[in-house]
């Protein structure tokens, strides 16, 4: 005998199946997942729509540059940019953190509600 199995709508408050399964990452940076009915998939994706509509592909490179990236600027010596200090106020911090490169949005939205604090001691 075969066996059905039923994934049940998160947004419902009875037994409703779900015919729609939804994944995301988060403002925090998490990845996110829910299972909707077609009743509920209509507001989530209305709010998606909206998202979207405020959201623009970048389909060319910016001017001067060769690989679509903005070129980077000299700061003056002892100073350091945001990103490096977001990264060193989350090493500090015990959070996962790559070793270059950008930092993740939920690394640099957490340091800049710590009050984006300074480790490196830019002059």
């Amino acid at each position: 005998m075969a066996t059905k199995l039923v994934v049940i709508c998160d947004w419902h408050e009875g037994d409703a199946e779900a015919t729609h399964h939804n994944e995301w990452t988060g403002l925090d940076g998490k990845a996110k997942e829910n299972d909707l009915c077609d009743t509920h998939q209509k507001p989530f994706l209305k709010a998606w729509e909206t998202i979207d509509k405020g959201s623009t592909v970048r389909t060319t490179t910016p001017a001067g540059t060769s690989n679509g990236r903005t070129p980077r600027k000299k700061l003056p010596k002892g100073q350091h940019t945001d990103n490096a200090k977001a990264r060193a106020w989350a090493q500090a911090n015990n959070m996962e953190v790559s070793g270059s490169g950008r930092v993740g949005f939920h690394v640099e939205r957490a340091w800049k509600q710590a009050g984006s604090p300074d480790l490196l001691g830019s002059t």
